[in-house]
């Protein structure tokens, strides 16, 4: 019984962990969405705007059936966040109009 109580701790705190590292890339989603600057030193902008440049120009993804992890990462992210977002102009890319 103790292992079973156990196992369902140690699975919800990595749920939690999950939720929260959710959470965290779609703060840089939506940073790196609406930030103008080049030069910006917010952790993560940089890296999350070549990740939705690479989206924009991957050739695996216009394919069907062909899988890119990359895209499929950040398809997943915009779900996430268009769930809950009540904003009609959300500037995250894909929300509301690709998916």
């Amino acid at each position: 019984m103790e292992s079973s109580l156990e196992e369902k701790a140690s699975s919800d705190a990595s749920s939690d962990s999950r939720t929260e590292s959710i959470n965290r890339c779609i703060t840089y989603l939506i940073h790196a969405c609406t930030c103008r600057d080049v030069d910006c030193r917010t952790g993560m902008c940089h890296k999350m705007k070549r990740v939705i440049a690479h989206s924009k120009n991957c050739k695996r993804r216009q394919f069907v059936g062909a899988n890119c992890a990359v895209c499929k990462q950040l398809i997943a992210l915009c779900c996430y966040h268009a769930k809950p977002c009540k904003q009609a102009k959300c500037q995250v890319l894909l929300e509301k109009n690709t998916l």
